[in-house]
């Protein structure tokens, strides 16, 4: 009886402990919280709670358990949501409109050196008189004519008011000219403006990021109607990630100019709110054109949509990317960012796009086709080609192609000047080819190569543009549609 009694008793225990046993860790993790707490004296007062002590505890002895943990937790909502450090949200969320420098874009077709493709407006090196085409090859006395631009580029930015000094080769000047530059703080404008001709203007937005966002655009579209004859508009969102919701609600406020027509609307599980335009819009285009492509996204396609579904505008390109919800980006205290769904993005009269994108009215791929060379004269590599002041029709032969290749950045003058020199330089490097001070026949010979096998290649057409240009320019030839109010004063 006693052999069975205990039997019967190591059964029973057993089996009070299956359930635990079983039992997940977070199961097991909170049921020893619950104990603590009723039972312990230490935590009676019922100000602090042991399960989260314990995660401070282990955070301190292993920083980046934080991080694991914050990841995991964002990772169980949707898709657009998470955890990042300031690293990282620099990286996936740029400013990309501002930083330090003297304001010299690089022209990155070319692999070695800097070459100057355009200037920054209000920049030290457009106002010193840097051109477009110079080429920098030293940089405070340190000679960078043949390093990857990539190397080249960080030496020239700095400090904000620290000044550097630039050795530039310029064609048609035998001496090097020097500049003495002072770096400071630029701004690449997010949205720019081009006068397409035949009555047609051209917007691009880059991305909605901040105010001074919305003062470039009210000032580029209330000024359009009165600055000469465009009375049609295209606005270049390809590529246009989103941004600031009210930077582009803003904007498109701006476009429509009759009051409480519904713009867009906000819905989370609690609330819903319906977004109404002022009236602030000044003049209608007799056409107005977006173009989107797969890669517009969130306040992009919330822009596209909205004019299109109220028929103000109507879209070409690409299906947009389908982005139909809002985040919030919040700061922690260490500069990391939790990035929260909050709101379920609608356009007017309540139509959803989130997943299906924005349908444009006029479905239109980028086309492709043979690369647009013109003719050339023969370059016959019967004779190495070296420098000289006097004209030569084979060293003129020899600068057209590499001009056409991407690698000669002046004017094609028919003098093997240091210029001349540079360029073939830069195409032996690219070909990893001896670099000597002259064009042999070896290098003639490969450039003939390039050259027919460029011919030979295929380019990316901008069909997308030429096909909203073709309906823009017809609508300009008519009469305003709607006369423009007086431009504000």
């Amino acid at each position: 009886m006693k052999r069975l009694l205990s039997l019967l008793l190591t059964f029973a225990l057993v089996l009070s402990f299956v359930p635990f046993a079983a039992a997940s860790d977070f199961e097991r993790i909170t049921e020893l919280r619950d104990l603590i707490l009723e039972y312990s004296l230490d935590y009676k007062d019922g100000e602090s709670d042991p399960l989260l002590d314990a995660i401070a505890s282990l955070m301190e002895k292993d920083p980046e358990l934080f991080g694991r943990i914050a990841e995991e937790m964002m990772s169980k909502l949707d898709s657009y949501s998470g955890y990042m450090t300031e690293e990282d949200y620099a990286v996936a969320f740029p400013s990309g409109s501002a930083y330090v420098g003297v304001g010299i874009v690089v022209d990155y077709r070319y692999p070695y050196g800097v070459v100057v493709d355009s200037l920054v407006t209000g920049g030290a090196a457009y106002d010193a008189g840097v051109l477009p085409g110079d080429v920098i090859v030293s940089v405070d006395g340190e000679d960078i004519e043949f390093l990857p631009y990539s190397e080249a580029v960080p030496m020239i930015r700095g400090e904000p008011g620290t000044v550097v000094t630039l050795e530039v080769r310029r064609q048609g000047k035998a001496a090097l000219l020097k500049f003495e530059l002072a770096r400071r703080h630029l701004s690449v404008p997010n949205v720019t403006y081009e006068n397409m001709g035949n009555g047609v203007g051209l917007i691009t937005i880059s991305r909605f990021e901040s105010i001074a966002d919305f003062f470039a655009f009210s000032d580029i579209y209330s000024g359009i109607p009165y600055g000469g004859d465009v009375k049609s508009v295209i606005i270049d969102l390809r590529g246009n990630p989103g941004g600031d919701l009210s930077v582009m609600f803003n904007m498109l406020n701006h476009i429509i100019r009759d009051r409480n027509i519904p713009i867009l609307e906000l819905v989370n599980s609690s609330e819903e709110e319906i977004f109404f335009s002022s009236g602030a819009g000044v003049w209608t285009p007799n056409r107005l054109l977006i173009l989107v492509d797969e890669y517009s996204a969130s306040a992009a396609e919330i822009f596209a949509g909205s004019l299109q579904t109220l028929g103000l505008a109507e879209v070409v390109g690409q299906t947009t990317y389908g982005k139909g919800r809002s985040q919030y980006h919040f700061r922690l205290d260490d500069e990391s960012v939790a990035i929260i769904t909050a709101y379920e993005v609608l356009l007017p009269y309540g139509r959803a796009y989130d997943g299906v994108g924005i349908t444009p009215d006029y479905e239109v791929e980028q086309g492709e086709g043979p690369y647009q060379l013109s003719k050339l004269p023969a370059l016959n590599a019967a004779r190495d080609l070296k420098q000289t002041s006097l004209y030569s029709a084979q060293t003129l032969a020899l600068q057209q192609r590499l001009k056409a290749l991407g690698i000669f950045p002046g004017v094609p003058n028919g003098r093997f000047d240091r210029l001349t020199a540079w360029s073939v330089n830069v195409f032996q490097k690219i070909m990893e080819m001896p670099v000597l001070p002259y064009a042999d026949k070896a290098t003639q010979e490969a450039v003939n190569a390039e050259i027919e096998a460029l011919r030979r290649s295929v380019t990316v057409v901008d069909t997308q543009m030429e096909y909203a240009l073709e309906l823009a320019e017809e609508a300009a030839k008519l009469p305003w549609s709607r006369e423009p109010d007086e431009p504000w004063e």
